[in-house]
């Protein structure tokens, strides 16, 4: 009994082996198809999260410039109101002056540049266009773009202030009323 028992069990053996081993022999083949769908699945997930993070800096780049607009807009107001004030003034001291001893004529062309500056700073500002500056499909180069236009805007309201500082002082150096 124990002798069919064993026989059985051994015949039965050698019968399923090479069924199960037949179905495991191919592994590599489902192991690399699981692992292409997986590729495939990350590569899907890193196109979206590009997206996402590109989509971020695009606001980012659209927050940066439109608080740089309005600095850049009040810093003109400012530079605008000085200018007035100054060339108010010079027309006060012309006025003083009935003799003609005091020269403002250095005064009035530095006040002149700066009227014509701000013109072309002002012309920058309106045509500068944040929809204009986002045509590349990066990031860095927009941001570039948007620090590079906003840095020379920034650059001639510099110049601006130096030569009205500079008007300043010479108007300063020009004495109204007794100098005893």
């Amino acid at each position: 009994m124990k002798l069919k028992l064993f026989l059985i069990s051994f015949l039965t053996f050698l019968i399923f082996v090479p069924l199960v081993s037949a179905q495991t022999s191919t592994p590599t083949s489902v192991g690399s198809q699981k692992r292409e769908g997986a590729n495939i699945k990350v590569e899907f997930k890193k196109g979206e999260v590009n997206q996402k993070i590109t989509a971020i800096r695009r606001e980012r780049i659209m927050s940066f410039y439109s608080k740089m607009i309005v600095r850049l807009e009040a810093t003109v107001e400012r530079i605008q109101k000085l200018i007035d004030r100054l060339d108010s003034r010079i027309t006060k001291i012309d006025a003083s002056d009935t003799e003609g001893k005091i020269n403002t004529a250095k005064a009035k062309t530095d006040i002149g540049k700066a009227k014509l500056m701000l013109t072309g700073v002002k012309t920058k500002l309106s045509s500068l266009s944040i929809d204009d500056i986002l045509v590349s499909n990066t990031p860095q180069e927009d941001f570039k773009l948007v620090r590079d236009s906003i840095k020379s805007i920034k650059n001639n309201l510099k110049e601006i202030h130096k030569l009205l500082v500079q008007t300043v002082g010479d108007l300063k150096g020009l004495r109204v009323g007794d100098t005893k």
